[in-house]
């Protein structure tokens, strides 16, 4: 996505300017889905001619990712989160991918999303989003200019006997399939500076955005704790007390949990059993665990350079807002002091947003 904003690519068929002021005023996220949705309908589906049903469908595909996953904040009230939620609710048999065109064609070919889903998805939006065009509060003369495509507006809103659908401005067609990338980067950089302002002290936003099946790899933090291990002749499982002594038969547990902070920075990764992380998973930790947390990472910072590792593998530690030197100055109360008031006010905001705290129980200790 995009680094910075820009100007949109000109042409001279179309008023590009005024497609350009389409995000100036916004209250919630459905200008941005629905832009995104007209997008993929016209230049990935090739679809010129949409119903309500089409538009909402991807609407809430592409919403479902940051609101599931990582229980982002729409705004207060708005329904497109209201119903994912519900509909994620409802969803017990997980029949819903977090890849936006599977979840789109799900819901369009189930009844899933009914018809009072569909309503409230789209809204008004379909009215407002034309407003730069059309220059009216007047829902049903914007409904009728637009027929006419009056100043070029992007899309006519149509009714007949089998409901209200939408009929693309043929005069625009071409330019946004030619310019479908840099389009849909300019809607996402403009939902990302909504949802910033609404998520203040969200960590990594930008990458809640679209759903991607891969993470980055764990070699080098993988490498680290191995080192450990064999310096230590082991290293304390967080959860359980149990000695960990070989690397490739543990996983890096998260402690706050990736899908909250979306990144493998060393200091949020601690050696545990396969089992107790597959029963953690996105779950938030007791923060009872902390002091031990601590120690186990003050003491592993320690052996790791002792024993010849270079200080710039702990630079991770740095987002901390502390340098290496001083890391390895910190006493052992020092460093906990500094865990409980990174994780503390982290911790917090997750359950805020939703986020769950882990029970254990006596099936996944080993």
């Amino acid at each position: 996505m995009l680094d910075a904003p820009y100007e949109l690519p000109s042409d001279a068929k179309v008023d590009v300017r005024t497609l350009s002021r389409i995000f100036n005023n916004t209250s919630g996220t459905y200008k941005f889905y629905w832009f995104l949705s007209l997008l993929d309908l016209v230049c990935l589906r090739n679809m010129t001619r949409f119903t309500i049903r089409d538009i909402a469908s991807v609407m809430v595909a592409k919403a479902w990712y940051p609101r599931v996953y990582f229980r982002l904040s729409f705004g207060f009230q708005e329904k497109l989160s209201t119903i994912i939620d519900e509909l994620h609710r409802r969803d017990r048999d997980n029949q819903i991918s977090k890849q936006s065109a599977a979840i789109a064609n799900y819901l369009i070919n189930s009844d899933n999303l009914t018809s009072q889903m569909c309503r409230d998805v789209t809204g008004i939006v379909q009215y407002r989003f034309l407003n730069p065009w059309l220059k009216t509060s007047d829902d049903s003369q914007i409904a009728k200019r637009s027929r006419s495509f009056t100043n070029q507006c992007l899309y006519a809103i149509c009714k007949d006997s089998n409901g209200w659908f939408y009929e693309v401005n043929p005069c625009w067609i071409q330019y946004l399939r030619e310019n479908y990338q840099f389009l849909k980067d300019f809607a996402y950089w403009h939902l990302l500076q909504f949802l910033q302002q609404r998520n203040p002290n969200v960590p990594n936003i930008v990458n809640k955005l679209v759903a991607t099946d891969e993470r980055p790899a764990m070699n080098k933090q993988r490498k680290f704790w191995a080192q450990v291990m064999a310096d230590q002749q082991g290293v304390e499982s967080l959860y359980t007390g149990q000695i960990l002594r070989e690397m490739r038969r543990c996983d890096l547990d998260h402690f706050m949990p990736w899908s909250f902070v979306t990144h493998n920075q060393l200091w949020n990764l601690i050696p545990v059993e396969k089992t107790i992380n597959s029963s953690k998973s996105d779950q938030l930790p007791d923060l009872s665990l902390l002091p031990k947390m601590a120690e186990i990472q003050h003491r592993a910072i320690h052996t790791f350079i002792n024993s010849g590792g270079k200080a710039d593998a702990l630079e991770d530690f740095c987002d901390l807002g502390i340098d290496t030197a001083t890391l390895l100055s910190l006493s052992d109360s020092e460093f906990l002091n500094l865990y409980t008031n990174t994780y503390t006010p982290m911790r917090q905001l997750a359950i805020n947003m939703g986020f769950e705290t882990w029970h254990p129980n006596n099936s996944v200790i080993i």
